[in-house]
């Protein structure tokens, strides 16, 4: 039992380390890579004339919260200078307001979201611009006070779909890689339906990613 488990481990500790393991076997598309990370939200509710909510709580959710996101990235070399990467994953987006005013609310938008980076290169570092756009799979309300609290579905107060406009600084140790993201929102989120004169609602949202290439 012991011979065998230290075979396990030579398989999967020193065989894929080796240059010639990589040279015969190729599981994954050279350039497929894979990253994590958390995001800062910034959800912006503007309301006509100056309108606040009840209680004369703000209507804009800025509040300090991070979310998590996971994504696929394929990337495509074109010289030492140019690059640029597709992706597709799950993202979760929105915003919280603070308790200053003795309660709390938060809008999270769970979404899919795929998109493109264009990048220009300087050695390890790369900075690129990009488009993404995503879906809303769902759109969850909580709320809370001091005493209690309770949530709910919200997705049809706002769009299926939303896009971003973003940029990005990426520094690269292969097969690892650290970027910093921000995205701007482009559209009006609200379903005007539902919401059809409550002022205009964006997002903004900041990311901190750690990826790896398969």
């Amino acid at each position: 039992m012991k011979l065998f488990t230290r075979f396990i481990l030579v398989i999967v500790l020193v065989i894929p380390q080796t240059k010639y393991f990589g040279q015969i076997f190729k599981p994954f598309p050279e350039g497929l890579g894979i990253e994590i990370g958390v995001g800062q939200n910034n959800f912006f509710w503007s309301a006509p004339s100056g309108i606040e909510t009840i209680g004369a709580g703000p209507i804009d959710r800025t509040y300090f919260t991070l979310t998590p996101n996971i994504r696929i990235n394929y990337s495509i070399q074109f010289d030492n200078n140019f690059s640029a990467m597709v992706f597709t994953g799950y993202n979760r987006f929105g915003g919280s307001s603070s308790f200053e005013y003795g309660h709390q609310s938060k809008y999270y938008f769970n979404a899919i979201e795929g998109g493109s980076f264009f990048f220009l290169n300087f050695s390890s570092f790369h900075f690129g611009v990009g488009l993404k756009a995503n879906y809303h799979i769902y759109v969850q309300f909580e709320h809370s006070t001091s005493t209690d609290s309770y949530k709910n579905d919200r997705s049809k107060w706002f769009k299926d779909w939303s896009g971003d406009i973003g940029i990005r600084s990426t520094y690269a140790f292969i097969p690892f890689s650290i970027s910093l993201e921000a995205w701007f929102g482009l559209n009006d989120l609200r379903n005007i339906y539902i919401i059809p004169s409550g002022g205009v609602i964006k997002e903004n949202h900041y990311r901190l990613l750690f990826g790896y290439t398969l």
